[in-house]
């Protein structure tokens, strides 16, 4: 289920690669930066691998110090999936057997990568479980809009529509505070290039976020003013 390339035009009509990836499939395996993949059952992490469910309590294996990252050690990133070829894309589906990296419930997954005649890619997810349990399912894509792997992405704009930030722990844990973006780092709501963002570590904004996951009310988009070659939302 790994994104490798998307290949874009640009305003001059060159076909480029916007995607970081690598030649080889080995690269891929047991990539702790899990490029291009679906992630799940749980995307982020959960402190000391444990939740609990009407009062059940469910210990998940733990591949990020004390917590559990990204579905755990065998995630949705480690999977082969079966493959539907679809009118304008296809389906993959996996069966997540129930207690899979400790999960309750067998999950029948299904993830389509669709294209429009608008040339617009979607991902679109789907979780059928046969009990109660937690599924947060994302793409870990990382782009680079100038179809140029040897120049930093840093020229790009990046606009997220966002109040506020939710607050981490230095684990990387969300504290369930909420902070407002107003004159942060993270006041992104009109747009900026990323090189021109000083995103250092301080007391409030480093914790707030190193990423940009756990933003609320986000709508994120990606551009490169230079190249003109498309947009990310």
């Amino acid at each position: 289920g790994i994104i490798t390339e998307i290949f874009v035009k640009n305003k001059e009509g060159q076909l480029k690669n916007v995607v970081l990836g690598y030649k080889e499939f080995e690269e891929y395996i047991d990539n702790s930066a899990y490029p291009g993949a679906i992630i799940g059952r749980t995307a982020g992490r959960i402190e000391n691998g444990i939740f609990s469910i009407d009062g059940i309590i469910y210990d998940l294996n733990k591949n990020n110090g004390n917590n559990s990252l990204h579905g755990g050690n065998k995630g949705l990133n480690t999977k082969i999936f079966n493959v539907r070829e679809l009118g304008n894309g296809i389906e993959l589906s996996y069966k997540s057997p129930h207690m899979e990296e400790g999960y309750p419930g067998n999950v029948d997954f299904e993830i389509c990568y669709l294209i429009n005649e608008s040339n617009h890619l979607t991902i679109e997810y789907k979780a059928v479980s046969d009990r109660k349990t937690y599924i947060n399912l994302t793409n870990h894509t990382y782009f680079n809009l100038s179809g140029d792997m040897e120049k930093n992405g840093d020229e790009q704009v990046l606009k997220i529509d966002a109040d506020e930030v939710c607050e981490i722990s230095e684990s990387m844990i969300p504290t369930g505070e909420f902070i407002d973006v107003t004159d942060t780092v993270f006041d992104l709501r009109n747009g900026k290039v990323i090189e021109e963002k000083n995103y250092v570590d301080g007391k409030k904004e480093g914790k707030a976020l190193e990423t940009f996951e756990g933003m609320i009310q986000m709508k994120a988009n990606y551009k490169n003013n230079k190249i003109g070659r498309a947009h990310v939302w």
